[in-house]
């Protein structure tokens, strides 16, 4: 298991049985530079890893002896503002929660700027996010947001369509999302949610009518 452990500035990987295998808090970004507030990572191949360090401005792919091989943001050609998550596609592209810009980015591997995403377009209105703090993309281009600033989440396509969305609990208090930060696309009608500040998870299913 890989963590992003943010308030010890650092990334931990853990065993089935919950030893630290490895670690690192530096990372050789022209001259080693600690992690500031690493929110996310993920593996990616050749034992490399993708990290978000909201602090920094910064989404950066790297190796367990903290030599960075790629980065977004950080007064690069990108500019962005707390990035919360950020996920590699399989094309290569990169997708960033830009939290901080109410959008999310897609950055192509060599660090251009694909698409911005500020607003989900539904049939009669523009849904504009409001501090996203994570997105991630399946397979088949299906997109779920923790749009936290409006305490929802978001299920759309890459092209901005809007399919569903999920904000109140039926039948469990608190009725109300609150602060969700985190959430996981089990398939395009199903997802796990983390209600931050309702100290809760929650499974869901959007029921097709």
């Amino acid at each position: 298991m890989l963590i992003a452990d943010a308030r010890n500035r650092r990334i931990v990987e853990v065993s089935a049985d919950g030893h630290v295998i490895r670690e690192f808090s530096h990372i050789d970004l022209n001259s080693p530079v600690e992690l500031q507030d690493p929110h996310d990572v993920r593996a990616l191949p050749e034992d490399r890893l993708l990290i978000t360090d909201s602090q920094q401005d910064l989404v950066m792919a790297v190796d367990w002896s903290g030599s960075v091989h790629q980065a977004v943001g950080g007064n690069g050609s990108i500019n962005l503002d707390d990035p919360h998550s950020a996920q590699q596609l399989e094309d290569g592209s990169i997708v960033i929660a830009d939290t901080g810009h109410h959008r999310i980015v897609m950055v192509e591997p060599h660090g251009m700027e694909i698409r911005e995403i500020s607003s989900i377009h539904a049939d009669s209105s523009s849904l504009r996010l409001h501090y996203p703090r994570y997105v991630e993309v399946a397979q088949d281009g299906t997109m779920v947001i923790a749009d936290t600033g409006h305490n929802r989440i978001l299920v759309a396509t890459l092209t901005r369509r809007f399919i569903w969305e999920f904000s109140q609990v039926p039948d469990l208090p608190p009725p109300l999302l609150n602060q969700p930060r985190w959430v996981k696309l089990i398939n395009p009608n199903e997802v796990v949610i983390c209600d931050y500040f309702n100290h809760r998870i929650l499974h869901v299913r959007n029921e097709i009518p």
